[in-house]
C-alpha cells in the first residue's frame, strides 16, 4: 500500500489488510476491552495498542495524501479519526457478527466508505 501511487488502489489494499487483521485480532480487542474494566495492566496494554493503531491510521492517511488531495474540507487529523473509527474492532464485529456480513462484504463496504469519505469526487466506486 505504501508503494502504490493510486489513492483508490491504496484504499483497496488497506481495506484488504484491515479485513485480515480484524479476522485474526478483532476478538482479542473485545476480550481486552472487557478485561480492562477490572484489570489495570490490561487497560494499559489496550490503551497502548489503541495508540499504536491510531499511529497506523495516520501512516495510512499520510501515504494517501502523498498521492493526491483529500475530500474538500477534510484535514489530515479528521481523516485519521474517520479511518480509525471505520476500521475499529467494534465496527467490524457489529457488521460481521451482529449483522452476519461476510468478510468480502465487510471489505467492500470499507472500500466504498473510505472512498466516499476521504477522496474528492468519489461515490463509492471500487477500483
Amino acid at each position: 500500500m505504501r508503494q502504490e501511487q493510486d489513492q483508490r488502489r491504496q484504499i483497496q489494499l488497506f481495506a484488504q489488510g484491515i479485513r485480515a487483521i480484524m479476522g485474526r485480532a478483532g476478538r482479542l480487542f473485545e476480550v481486552m476491552r472487557l478485561a480492562a474494566g477490572t484489570e489495570p495492566e490490561i487497560a494499559g496494554l489496550l490503551e497502548d495498542l489503541l495508540g499504536k493503531r491510531l499511529e497506523g491510521m495516520r501512516f495510512f492517511v499520510d501515504a494517501l495524501v502523498r498521492n493526491g488531495p483529500l475530500r474538500a474540507g477534510l484535514d489530515v487529523s479528521e481523516a485519521v479519526d474517520v479511518v480509525w473509527t471505520l476500521t475499529s474492532a467494534e465496527v467490524h464485529r457489529l457488521l460481521t457478527v451482529g449483522r452476519g456480513w461476510s468478510g468480502n462484504r465487510y471489505e467492500a463496504w470499507l472500500v466504498d466508505s473510505l472512498l466516499v469519505l476521504l477522496l474528492p469526487g468519489t461515490r463509492g466506486r471500487r477500483p
